[in-house]
């Protein structure tokens, strides 16, 4: 098989480093690397390094056993690396007190730095951090490449999963239910089901029936940490003003 000279490149992200590799054929047993500023290699697969961004011309000269030599040469590109710009975003597994970190930095960092708020750190990319107790903690991330540097805090809620639970009681107006939520746990939303096919998103709605009976409330509370629901029966009383008097033929003899 003839000896023939090939190579593809690659920049790695977040830096002025390229990566070259060598796709010659033929055997070649040794590689003599020109990266057009003044730097070689003899490594079949190098790493370089540039100090500038700019427009190199890369030659490679392979030989082989049997004394062949090949040569090819390319014109590569180094882009400007800038600065990132740092963001996260968070998610809480349902039932624990795990967090799941999402990187969401732009500008292609290449290294992270995490401080979770409770004396733990990180150099992953996207973490995950069991905190020990429930509360907001200040999470810092600080992102890096080889254009600088950025950071950003947010306040993180670690909460436990909530604990479902309301009370009714009638209003003024006639039909009208007043529920109040008496959850546990620090609910961050609400979900009611009054049973007649209307809801509501409220924590302490007010709902009129169109017409006494019973009905089937379901409220359903969410946070961080999970959700909960309570079904309660309640009854909605006939208005005083439709309850039917006395029959008069019915009424006593003197």
């Amino acid at each position: 098989m003839a000896l023939i000279a090939a190579f593809s490149w690659q920049q790695v992200a977040g830096a002025q480093n390229v990566q070259f590799t060598d796709e010659s054929t033929g055997e070649p047993t040794s590689w003599n690397w020109d990266f057009g500023d003044g730097s070689l290699s003899a490594d079949q697969n190098p790493t370089h390094s540039y100090d500038a961004p700019g427009d190199y011309t890369v030659t490679l000269i392979v030989g082989n056993d049997s004394g062949a030599s090949a040569t090819v040469t390319q014109a590569i590109s180094v882009v400007e690396v800038t600065k990132p710009t740092a963001d996260f975003q968070t998610q809480q597994t349902a039932g624990t007190l795990e967090i799941k970190f999402t990187d969401q930095s732009t500008g292609g960092p290449n290294k992270w730095s995490w401080n979770f708020g409770d004396g733990k750190t990180s150099d992953k990319a996207n973490p995950k951090h069991t905190y020990a107790k429930t509360g907001n903690f200040k999470v810092t991330l600080k992102v890096s490449n080889a254009g600088g540097s950025d950071s950003t805090t947010h306040t993180v809620n670690v909460a436990k999963p909530p604990t479902a639970a309301f009370s009714v009681s009638t209003a003024s107006t006639p039909l009208e239910i007043k529920f109040s939520d008496g959850s546990k746990g620090t609910p961050a939303s609400w979900s009611w089901d009054f049973g007649d096919g209307k809801t509501s998103d409220k924590p302490n709605p007010r709902h009129t029936y169109a017409q006494a009976g019973d009905y089937d409330v379901k409220l359903t509370v969410t946070n961080n940490a999970g959700s909960d629901s309570q079904t309660t029966t309640i009854t909605v009383p006939i208005p005083a003003s439709e309850t039917p008097g006395p029959n008069p033929s019915e009424s006593a003899a003197p």
